[in-house]
């Protein structure tokens, strides 16, 4: 076997990362640089072919080492010439006949053509189709062309931020390749060189100074440059902050409640450029807020419950519909009701009196759903368009005044998917159109007491959910809106898997699991029993690594998605790891506290808290760690494009 080997030009790329000082503003950073004509490198010149070796045009391609380092080849260092022709033109075929036609004014025309023939065409009947030219001569390809192709890296070296495999050879046939067809395959690879994206840590602001932790969370992108999040500077005690990633900019936005107590904003939800929140300033207590990332746009809406100073009105449940904000608020004398705002105080208002509003929203077609409850029926399903009039119940679930507590709302295809207790099935699985008649029981999946359904999500046209069906302990279900069927028993039995912390990821969907041997681990579906599998066991044996803890889909410096999340591999405490969805690309990113201590928070709260503390915003990883030296603080992971090298 005779080949000429290449070796590929080697970058060196060089990242810099700062620690960004108190002010408002940090230095952009360093992008690589790269060197080139170096002695030694490899080259590869064209020239045009001459008029003899190739009529129709073409190429000579040389190979060799650049030992003196000027930029050229001369005779002793080329390794290789190739010569790669154009094909020859084909003949062109022969004309048609000339002909012309006339519109018959009736629907059809009749064509004459100079050799004396005619015919007549109705309208959209297509015509004699002309000879077909002689077909040019096949190119001729060479088995010594040097050929590229580009694969993804093997997971086995560990390119965490991903990258680029890129493969020289020549076209001969090695390998049980094809001679001479244009594309490389495996076997007539000669050298390959991999290209690993690396990634650039750095503390955005130690915002509490010092040891203290600022512990920032809520992170909310409020539009392509800002992020809003919540902090605690020590001084201000839990304000709302404001980041800009791309120029390193962190600052407080306004001290809602001058001092050290804090407003502890909390529920960020964007809406036309705009934040809502709910806060305390200390005088009105918690009550519905707004901001613009400004302090002068940082105002109160509206004091919902005004009967007494810091009386609160406790807005949450947030949920945009038809450019107006609705959520669930307690006015001090009427109870617990559904209100909306336009942003102004005077368009923030109940939306019916006498319905006491529960906890659950969702927004279908022309409606927002939500659970609500009348002295006669109790808590049932509801809906409305935004008027009193248009607020209606949709159907009594569940006969008398005990009400079907619907719950888990979730839109498929349409329509509405919720769990509920009809009072004869126990908790089970409902969908709606809208309409009483079709709001209907999907499945009853535990027929002699409910299956308590809940954690539902979708993923190409199906609802997973967790579900009990009295035999197989709470496993992993989905339904496609005829009935239901068990996707795997992932701990066989009686025993429960507790599947939880759902995450999509390039049609598949990602979770944590126990099978009663591995512990609580990082699991994937593709929806069939076989592609149900665990990932990797991240802290090996029983033990349980809580892996998905903070889970958030990013995307590299080459636009390939991975899935980022907090995790416990059982020796550095509970650190920032990412995957590819294999074992083997399943990696530590960094352990931030050295050692057994955790680097990276796992904090959680109810389900109108929002987003916690990992972002995915643009080329940056947002989220909060400490290193053992600054606390709590706000740190970013940047993926660099180009980096490391393997050959």
């Amino acid at each position: 076997m005779n080949k000429s080997f290449l070796f590929v030009i080697m970058m060196v790329a060089a990242s810099f990362t700062g620690c960004i000082d108190g002010s408002d503003d940090s230095d952009d950073l360093v992008e690589p640089v790269g060197e080139v004509n170096v002695p030694g490198n490899a080259l590869v010149l064209t020239k045009a072919a001459s008029q003899d070796d190739c009529p129709s045009g073409g190429i000579t391609l040389d190979v060799g080492v650049d030992e003196d380092g000027d930029g050229k080849l001369n005779s002793t260092e080329k390794f290789n010439t190739s010569t790669i022709c154009n094909g020859a033109d084909g003949i062109d075929g022969a004309d048609g006949s000339s002909c012309s036609a006339f519109d018959n004014g009736n629907g059809t025309y009749t064509v004459s053509c100079e050799d004396g023939t005619s015919f007549t065409v109705s309208d959209g009947q297509q015509g004699p189709v002309g000879e077909k030219g002689e077909a040019g001569e096949d190119v001729t390809r060479s088995n010594s062309t040097l050929l590229t192709r580009i694969d993804d890296p093997d997971p086995s070296l560990n390119c965490v931020a991903g990258g680029r495999v890129i493969s020289y050879g020549l076209d001969n046939g090695d390998g049980d390749g094809i001679s001479a067809n244009g594309n490389l395959e495996f076997g007539e690879i000669d050298t390959s060189t991999t290209l690993c994206s690396t990634m650039s840590f750095g503390l955005f602001r130690d915002i509490n100074l010092g040891s203290g932790s600022s512990s920032p969370t809520l992170f909310t992108v409020l539009d392509d440059e800002r992020a809003i999040f919540s902090a605690d500077n020590g001084e201000s005690g839990t304000e709302l902050w404001v980041l800009r990633p791309e120029s390193g900019s962190v600052a407080i936005v306004k001290d809602i409640n001058i001092g050290s107590d804090g407003s502890n904003p909390y529920g960020f939800t964007e809406m036309n450029g705009e934040l809502y929140f709910r806060a305390n300033d200390g005088e009105h207590g918690d009550e519905l807020w707004k901001t613009d990332g400004t302090e002068e746009g940082t105002t109160m809406i509206k004091d919902l419950n005004n009967n007494s100073d810091y009386s609160s009105g406790n807005p949450y449940g947030f949920t945009e519909f038809n450019d107006e904000l609705y959520f669930v608020a307690y006015d001090g004398e009427t109870g617990w009701k559904l209100w909306k705002t336009n942003g102004t105080e005077e368009g923030t208002v109940i939306v019916r009196d006498n319905i006491y509003s529960g906890a659950y929203f969702s927004v279908i077609g022309d409606y927002l759903y939500f659970d609500g409850s009348e002295i006669t029926y109790g808590n049932e399903l509801w809906k409305t368009d935004g008027t009193e009039e248009g607020t209606t119940m949709v159907k009594n679930i569940r006969d008398g005044s005990g009400g079907s507590n619907p719950r888990d709302f979730t839109e498929m295809n349409g329509e509405l998917y919720f769990s509920a207790d009809d009072g004869e099935s126990g908790r089970e699985i409902w969908k709606t159109d809208g309409t009483s008649i079709g709001t209907i029981l999907v499945a009853d999946i535990n027929e002699d007491d409910g299956s308590n359904p809940y954690g539902f999500t979708e993923m190409n046209g199906e609802l997973y959910f967790n579900a009990n069906d009295g035999e197989h302990g709470y496993e992993m279900w989905k339904t496609d809106g005829t009935g239901a069927e068990l996707v795997k028993d992932i701990n066989d039995g009686e025993d429960n898997s507790y599947f939880s912390s759902f995450t999509e990821m390039n049609g598949e969907l990602y979770f944590r699991a126990d099978d009663g041997e591995h512990g609580m681990e990082i699991w994937k579906t593709n929806g069939t029993e076989e592609g149900t599998s665990m990932v990797v066991d991240l802290n090996p044996g029983s033990a349980s690594s809580t892996a998905l803890d903070q889970a958030v889909v990013h995307t590299d410096g080459y636009g390939v998605e991975r899935l980022y999340f907090v995790g416990d591999g059982g020796s550095f405490g509970s650190e920032l790891y990412v995957t590819d969805g294999t074992a083997a690309g399943t990696v530590l990113v960094k352990d931030f506290s050295y050692g057994s201590s955790s680097g990276v928070s796992t904090f959680t709260c109810d389900a109108f808290c929002g987003p916690l503390t990992m972002l995915s915003f643009g080329k940056y990883l947002i989220f909060s760690a400490t290193d053992g030296y600054f606390g709590t603080e706000l740190y970013y992971n940047n993926v660099v494009e180009t980096s490391v090298f393997y050959s």
